[in-house]
């Protein structure tokens, strides 16, 4: 006997995937934000018009950032569902800011949270796909440590699950003697 998709049109194919229960997970559903909320928020220093090594750039990620362990965690995470949220750090970024730094830059993660705090080095882990977003964002010139020469990860404890989130914040640091005359040449 035929399969009784072997004679079906598209309309009668999308038809019946409509009436198909869906197994296992779904899509990953982001936190639901009130109308009218800020997705993403970047504040710039008011002295970084007048003077370029100034500019500080702070981003707020609403939300749960998802660390290197647990049950939902990048390692154990698929490649489709990892380019998902890089992509939407990418467009979160975006929203937020158009600011470009110039190395050498200090980076600062506040990882605001409900659970219980993580070991430095998963905190640290949590960084790692919003800062290749800021990259290919243009926001910093690369993660490297000619780039980023300062960093400092933190954890504080959020009141409740609709306050979870994660903030980034980007310095420029003065220029050191040796990289300014390389500078002006």
């Amino acid at each position: 006997m035929a399969n009784k998709t072997d004679h079906m049109t598209a309309a009668e194919y999308q038809a019946m995937l409509k009436q198909t229960p869906k197994r296992g997970k779904t899509k990953a559903k982001w936190p639901s934000l009130p109308p009218g909320a800020i997705v993403a928020s970047a504040t710039t220093s008011s002295e970084a018009q007048t003077d370029n090594r100034d500019l500080i750039t702070e981003i707020i990620i609403p939300g749960r950032v998802p660390g290197m362990n647990g049950p939902d965690g990048l390692i154990r995470m698929p490649h489709w569902k990892q380019k998902e949220i890089f992509e939407r750090y990418q467009l979160l970024i975006r929203q937020a800011t158009r600011n470009r730094h110039t190395p050498p830059v200090r980076i600062e993660l506040i990882r605001h949270s409900i659970g219980r705090p993580m070991d430095y080095d998963n905190l640290v882990s949590t960084g790692k796909k919003l800062w290749d977003a800021a990259v290919a964002c243009q926001l910093i010139p690369d993660d490297n440590p000619q780039v980023i020469q300062q960093r400092e990860y933190s954890q504080q404890r959020a009141i409740n699950r609709h306050t979870q989130m994660t903030v980034i914040r980007i310095i420029d640091l003065p220029l050191s003697p040796t990289n300014h005359d390389q500078d002006q040449e």
